[in-house]
């Protein structure tokens, strides 16, 4: 899978991200704010800020190095269905615990490191999602966001 980013706020004036290289078709990403919507049963991500506001199921589950977000499996999978499960606020005070020599920067491609680098001067906000490129199967659920953010992305190597 990787991570894409799709939009970015940059001195309160959005701006969608895309990209779309000419040397494989499999490395183009969705553009702008997305939605992800459930009709008839169906999930279906809206692109370029089209979608309907009130029908987006995405919920904002990380935020300056905190975790806003801690759902038990069991809730994910209600969500995944359809159910409308609220997703259960984390207190903004909860400790994280762990190694602090298993993080994300130690496990990454080194160039990655530096993308914030290429944001331009203002940038407020970063809007991203994962995706599959391709594979043996048409359809791919990716699930474990809140192990990872809770892993690799909040702690005294991230977030202090």
């Amino acid at each position: 899978c990787a991570f894409k980013c799709s939009y970015a706020l940059i001195n309160d004036q959005g701006v969608d991200i895309f990209k779309d290289p000419i040397t494989d078709q499999g490395k183009k990403s969705k553009k702008g704010r997305l939605t992800l919507e459930l009709k008839n049963g169906e999930w279906t991500t809206v692109t370029e800020g089209k979608g309907d506001a009130e029908l987006d199921q995405l919920v904002e589950v990380f935020k300056d190095g905190s975790l806003l977000v801690d759902d038990t499996m069991a809730t994910i999978r209600k969500r995944s269905e359809g159910t409308q499960e609220v997703p259960r606020s984390l207190r903004s005070d909860a400790p994280v615990l762990g190694d602090p020599f298993n993080n994300i920067v130690m496990l990454t491609d080194s160039y990655k490191v530096t993308h914030h680098l290429q944001y331009p001067p203002g940038t407020e906000k970063v809007y991203s999602y994962f995706e599959c490129r391709g594979g043996r199967f048409p359809e791919v659920c990716f699930f474990g966001l809140q192990y990872f953010l809770k892993k690799y992305m909040v702690g005294p190597v991230v977030s202090t």
